[in-house]
């Protein structure tokens, strides 16, 4: 069975764009980052277009105060709950006085 373009457009807005998210950054995909200056980042969505969301605006994170390893993933959490974990295309290494950036639109979720 397949969804509909309304359907997933409904199951997205529900869960992304209808409440609080917030962003977070893994070294791997159980991972996430725990340094002390570290924290997740709120992130808010557009409304869904043919079954995907997008970022509405750049995120950044803290500039970081130790090195954090090679993030590989981000994640999505809605209160303590993960509803969304993507593997970076590009990984990155963040070191000490780096700053983790989301660009605008530079992230897609979309139920396929």
């Amino acid at each position: 069975m397949a969804f509909t373009n309304f359907l997933k457009n409904k199951v997205l807005e529900e869960n992304f764009t209808d409440r609080a998210v917030d962003v977070a950054l893994f070294t791997d995909v159980e991972t996430e980052v725990t340094e002390d200056s570290y924290e997740r980042q709120s992130i808010e969505f557009q409304y869904s277009k043919n079954g995907e969301i997008k970022n509405e605006a750049e995120v950044r994170f803290p500039i970081s105060e130790e090195d954090y390893g090679i993030v590989t993933h981000i994640g999505i959490y809605s209160a303590e709950e993960l509803i969304d974990l993507t593997e970076l295309k590009n990984t990155r290494e963040i070191l000490s006085g780096d700053q983790f950036v989301i660009g605008e639109n530079g992230y897609t979720i979309s139920l396929d």
